[in-house]
């Protein structure tokens, strides 16, 4: 790269139109039908993340083995000549010549319906097709086999060859009902349904997404995807706030009146998870992980599965030695959650400008169990067994003097 060379080509055609529209089938302003399209860009966070100018020559990152006998590498002497063991060939980074930046392409189509003066509902859809989405890949992978590693790349001077690439794509599709209730008579209501469905192919923590995606195998086969970490396929969340009807007069007044409580609930399906393979890196021996066979669906019904037997173990195999599995990532969906939290409040007033404010917290207040997600790993003793459970009830309480 020379200096004034651009990271990658600029594409002056991107274009973000947006359009939205707003009808009233019924001529009154009790039933609307709303709806819109847009393209939204993504900023690309690669320069940011992946710091293309660590490369050599700017900079050289190594990893020195020290052999058997040889003194020991320490901060006062972290390079002993000839004593440190033969560096690995080095490891380089860099976007793909045809780099462009991702976007979006969001979707919506709602009806809304107020029935009364404070009550309304609403049903529709949401959907987002993300195109050009950034990832990153080893364009110097080694076909599975024994034997050391370098000798079988693509390119066995050199290492690991990450290659930052904008062709992963994501689809978004669900449908969605909602019911609002306006604040009215010391009483506010809101209530949340979506059905949906996530599919990813390949996000990767290059592109802000600690938790990765659907990644490929093999270099050579990149086009595979599944459902994203993110995936929920239905979620109702609910919130409600009430000014408890008590008044009073006097020093009752400030005893029995003025009290509120709130609660949010929430009740969601679980995400989707991997099947790793204990093992697989050796197995494989390509530097990434072998993925499990899978010869049957494997999940189970809400009556079969307990927390000794989440998922159907035997519906995985182990693949042959030095082959790549057919298991596709997040195969397995996890236990969801069920929590309700729960707060009350009360303000006492002492003049204008000093009050008292009193308010006490319960999160998960009916202590329900949700289940962690079970073991994972092919060959492990608690393979398909939940070992663990989310946090419990929590409870607080304060005091906080205004004035």
């Amino acid at each position: 790269m020379k200096a004034g060379q651009q990271f990658y080509p600029a594409d002056w055609t991107d274009m973000a139109p947006r359009i939205s529209f707003a009808f009233r089938p019924f001529r009154n302003d009790r039933t609307v039908i709303r709806g819109g399209y847009g393209i939204y860009f993504n900023s690309t966070m690669n320069l940011a993340l992946f710091r293309l100018g660590s490369n050599p020559p700017w900079a050289t990152v190594t990893n020195y083995f020290a052999d058997k006998g040889a003194p020991p590498i320490t901060f006062d002497n972290p390079f002993p000549v000839g004593t440190a063991g033969v560096p690995p060939p080095a490891n380089y980074g860099g976007l793909t010549p045809d780099f462009k930046v991702g976007y979006s392409q969001l979707r919506s189509l709602h009806l809304a319906h107020q029935f009364s003066e404070n009550n309304a509902i609403e049903i529709g859809y949401a959907g987002n097709l993300a195109l050009g989405g950034d990832r990153g890949v080893n364009a110097n992978n080694a076909p599975p086999g024994p034997g050391p590693l370098q000798p079988r790349r693509r390119f066995p001077l050199y290492g690991v060859l990450t290659e930052v690439r904008s062709d992963a794509k994501t689809f978004y599709n669900s449908g969605t009902a909602k019911y609002t209730r306006r604040f009215s008579k010391g009483f506010t209501a809101l209530s949340s349904f979506t059905f949906s469905r996530t599919i990813d192919q390949a996000f990767s923590s290059v592109a802000g997404n600690p938790t990765g995606g659907a990644e490929s195998q093999d270099y050579s086969n990149l086009s595979q995807r599944g459902l994203s970490s993110s995936h929920r396929k239905a979620v109702w969340v609910s919130s409600a706030i009430y000014d408890l009807p008590f008044r009073g007069r006097g020093w009752t007044r400030q005893a029995i009146g003025g009290w509120q409580v709130a609660t949010i609930s929430t009740v969601q399906s679980g995400g989707a998870f991997n099947v790793a393979v204990l093992g697989g890196v050796a197995r494989l021996n390509t530097g990434t992980a072998q993925r499990a066979n899978r010869v049957s669906d494997g999940n189970l019904s809400g009556s079969d599965r307990n927390i000794n037997r989440w998922f159907e173990a035997n519906a995985f195999q182990f693949a042959p030695l030095y082959a790549y599995g057919n298991s596709e990532t997040r195969a397995l969906i996890m236990p969801g959650l069920f929590n309700i939290d729960f707060n009350v409040k009360k303000a006492f007033i002492f003049t204008e400008a000093r009050r008292l404010e009193f308010r006490a917290e319960f999160f998960n207040v009916l202590n329900h169990t949700n289940f962690s997600a079970p073991g994972n790993t092919l060959g492990s003793p608690n393979f398909g067994v939940i070992a663990g459970s989310e946090p419990a009830r929590v409870s607080q309480m304060s005091l906080k003097l205004v004035f």
